[in-house]
C-alpha cells in the first residue's frame, strides 16, 4: 500500500477542510487532485477570505467549521505553523486534524523504479557532502521516503531557519551580484537585502509569471524610493533553462510549474546569454522542478565565475541526487551543503560555495 492510499483510508467517507486558505494549502490542493482527493472547502480565521474561492471551492469561517459535524469531517492543516494551528482547533473541538505530504506520492513512485539501487545512490552521494549536517539530513529525508506513513513531527529535527542566507555556509560579500531565479514577488529580494545590509553590488530577479511579475516589479519599486539605487536591481519577465524557448507552465501563486499541459505560456532563457558579460558570486534557484535545465543553462558562468549556489531539490526526488551531483562535476572544488528548510517534506537545499 503508498502513501496516497494511506491517506485515503484516513479521510474515507469524510468532508475533507484545508485549513488554513493559504498558499499552501492552495498548493496541496492542486496536487491531491491529481492523485485522485477531492477538497469540499477551505476554512480560515482571516474575515477576508471568508466566501472567497479557489478553483471553486470556498472558504468558510472558522466559527463556521468548528460547528460541524466533527465526526463527518476531516480538517488537513497545511502550514508551517501546523502544531500551533492544530492546538487551536482541538482547543476549539476539532476532533479530526490530519497533516499529509503529497510530495510522498512521487517518492513512492521514484522507489518502484529505482528501490534495488536506493542504498548506492545514497552511498554515492553522501561522499560529495562537505558535513555531517548534511549527511544527517540527507539520511533523514530518505528514510521518510521508506516510511507508509509519516509521523507529523518528522521533520522537525532537521528543521533550519534561514534558507539562502545560512551564515554557517554562506559568506557575506560586500561586493555580491546576486541573482534570484524564481523571484517570486520579491520576498527573498527582500530577506537578502537584510542579510548583505543593503552592502551589494547588484540583484538580477528573474520571473516567468507575469502576473506575478506586476507584483515583483511593484514591491521592488518601492525598495528603490528608499536607498536602494534603481540600476541596482534589475528585474527579467522570464524563466530560466537550457534554452531559449517559449514554455507552458501553471500560472498562480501556488506554482509556475512548467508542463506542456498547461495553458500559460511565457519565455525562458539561458543565464548564459542573458548575464554573459555580467558579474555573478551568488545564485539562488527555486523554479517548481526546473532548476536542472536553468543550471545547464548557467553552466559557463558557473564553471568560470564559481559562484556561490543555493539550489533548491525538493521538487522531485531525482533532483536529491542529480543537481548536487552535476554542481560537483562543474567545478570539483566546491564544498557541497544540504539544508532542509520546514517541518514539511518541502524546501530542501544544496549549497556550494568555495570558501
Amino acid at each position: 500500500m503508498g502513501y496516497i492510499d494511506v491517506v485515503k483510508e484516513k479521510i474515507f467517507n469524510k468532508k475533507i477542510c484545508l485549513y488554513p486558505m493559504g498558499i499552501a494549502a492552495k498548493a496541496t490542493m492542486d496536487k491531491i487532485k491529481a492523485y485522485g482527493i477531492e477538497i469540499d472547502f477551505f476554512s480560515d480565521s482571516n474575515p477576508a477570505l471568508w466566501g472567497t474561492e479557489y478553483k471553486g471551492k470556498e472558504c468558510v469561517p472558522k466559527e463556521q467549521l468548528v460547528k460541524m459535524d466533527q465526526d463527518q469531517l476531516i480538517v488537513i492543516v497545511e502550514s508551517l505553523y501546523y502544531r500551533e494551528i492544530k492546538r487551536d482547533l482541538e482547543g476549539h473541538g476539532v476532533k479530526n486534524i490530519l497533516r499529509i505530504f503529497p510530495e510522498k506520492y512521487l517518492t513512492d513512485k521514484f522507489l518502484e523504479k529505482n528501490g534495488e539501487n536506493l542504498d548506492n545512490y545514497v552511498n554515492e552521494i553522501m561522499g560529495i557532502f562537505e558535513d555531517e549536517r548534511s549527511k544527517e539530513v540527507f539520511r533523514h529525508l530518505i528514510n521518510a521516503w521508506k516510511m507508509q506513513d509519516i509521523p507529523d513531527d518528522y521533520f522537525e529535527i532537521i528543521y533550519e531557519k534561514e534558507q539562502y542566507f545560512d551564515s554557517q555556509i554562506i559568506i557575506r560579500d560586500i561586493d555580491e551580484v546576486f541573482v534570484d531565479v524564481g523571484a517570486y514577488v520579491g520576498d527573498t529580494a527582500e530577506k537578502y537585502l537584510k542579510f548583505c545590509d543593503n552592502k551589494y553590488e547588484k540583484m538580477h530577479l528573474f520571473e516567468l509569471d507575469a502576473e506575478i511579475y506586476q507584483k515583483l516589479e511593484k514591491n521592488i519599486s518601492n525598495f528603490r524610493e528608499g536607498k536602494v539605487k534603481k540600476e541596482k536591481i534589475i528585474c527579467y519577465p522570464y524563466g530560466l533553462a537550457d534554452e531559449n524557448k517559449e514554455v507552458r507552465f501553471l500560472s498562480g501563486d501556488s506554482s509556475s510549474s512548467i508542463g506542456e499541459s498547461f495553458d500559460t505560456c511565457g519565455n525562458v532563457r539561458k543565464m548564459d546569454d542573458i548575464l554573459r558579460n555580467e558579474k555573478v558570486t551568488f545564485i539562488k534557484m527555486d523554479i517548481e522542478g526546473s532548476e536542472m535545465p536553468a543550471l545547464v543553462g548557467a553552466s559557463d558562468i558557473i564553471r568560470t565565475q564559481k559562484p556561490k549556489l543555493a539550489i533548491c531539490i525538493y521538487h522531485s526526488p531525482e533532483d536529491m541526487f542529480e543537481i548536487p551531483r552535476y554542481i560537483k562535476e562543474l567545478v570539483p572544488e566546491y564544498k557541497i551543503y544540504i539544508r532542509h528548510y520546514t517541518d514539511m517534506m518541502l524546501e530542501t537545499v544544496c549549497y556550494a560555495t568555495i570558501s
